[in-house]
């Protein structure tokens, strides 16, 4: 019996035409992958209210790569993580949803007033009040870890879907993550490569008040939530918890991108937008005093200082006036 195609399913059949025609060998690779028996049934079918002819297969996809990972580490059996840290923190809350999003189960403690949860991160970070700090079941432990190191910890699996792609780059802040909204639209296969958590350093920026389309301000959480939905909207691949290590010009207008994994990415283009690292003064000890009276986020460690009588902000310009303005509301002065 010959049945007409759905609007929908003409579009897709037009795009995947084009698509390898265009670029063969990463149409190759995608088939490959397509064909593998341990992805399970078909994946066709896109999501109700899908714009884009990629993204129900590419999501669908993605969806059972993420459950295939979660289903290798529930079988590892990571024994009763224990996560101390606040309400207040940013990098608590990124090491929380990281945790979630790969289906690790943690108890979480709130050490907030909590005497005794402050006492063991002191313990176990040499007096220092550094969170979150992660205890494993085997006895050690991790104090504010990326979640490359998270990741590595925990024995994830981070590998992309293919290997050849139009577009990698190197950064998932919103330098990163908005060019490749831009390049997934124009139906370029597009990879995303981030150390840390996917929405850079506005992700754990506490509010975001000059960004432009929202005037009453916007969480730097929620900010980055829609730009990682808008990304999978449009069907691109996010990879986080992974470094690159090296960037290598092969000739033929190709470029060999490696990770910390191993992994070897090869693309026609490829953009850097790793953003920006905190500055040390070099001073004598400065080292030892990290997470001990030196910190490098306000939003992060201001609210330790609650009732003490002097903080001192070292760096002039908008960010040094920020921070400052932050934390009057923990110190007389």
């Amino acid at each position: 019996m010959e049945l007409a195609m759905s609007t929908s399913e003409a579009a897709a059949h037009d795009f995947d035409t084009c698509f390898r025609d265009l670029f063969p060998r990463v149409a190759r690779t995608a088939a490959l992958v397509s064909r593998d028996p341990g992805l399970g049934p078909d994946i066709a079918q896109p999501p109700a209210g899908s714009s884009h002819p990629r993204a129900g297969a590419r999501n669908a996809l993605l969806a059972r790569t993420h459950y295939a990972r979660a289903i290798r580490t529930e079988g590892s059996r990571v024994a009763e993580i224990q996560l101390y840290g606040a309400s207040w923190c940013p990098d608590c809350r990124r090491a929380k949803k990281f945790l979630a999003d790969q289906r690790v189960p943690f108890d979480w403690h709130d050490i907030d007033g909590d005497e005794e949860g402050i006492r063991l991160v002191e313990d176990r970070n040499g007096g220092k009040r550094i969170i979150p700090t992660i205890v494993f079941g085997d006895g050690s432990h991790l104090a504010e870890p990326t979640n490359e190191e998270l990741a590595e910890k925990l024995g994830l699996a981070r590998s992309a879907m293919m290997h050849v792609y139009d577009l990698v780059i190197v950064g998932g802040g919103p330098t990163g993550l908005t060019t490749a909204i831009y390049a997934a639209r124009e139906n370029l296969e597009t990879l995303v490569i981030d150390s840390k958590g996917l929405g850079g350093q506005a992700g754990v920026t506490e509010r975001l008040d000059n960004y432009p389309g929202f005037p009453d301000g916007i969480g730097g959480a929620e900010l980055a939530d829609r730009f990682v939905k808008q990304a999978d909207r449009y069907g691109v691949e996010l990879l986080q918890a992974v470094s690159v290590t090296s960037l290598t010009d092969e000739g033929h207008r190709e470029l060999d991108v490696e990770t910390a994994t191993g992994d070897h990415y090869h693309a026609r283009a490829a953009l850097l937008a790793t953003g920006s690292t905190y500055r040390r003064t070099d001073a004598a000890g400065e080292d030892d005093l990290i997470g001990a009276g030196i910190h490098f986020c306000a939003t992060c460690d201001g609210p330790f200082y609650k009732g003490s009588s002097e903080l001192m902000v070292i760096g002039g310009g908008n960010s040094g006036l920020e921070e400052g303005l932050f934390l009057t509301q923990f110190t007389e002065e």
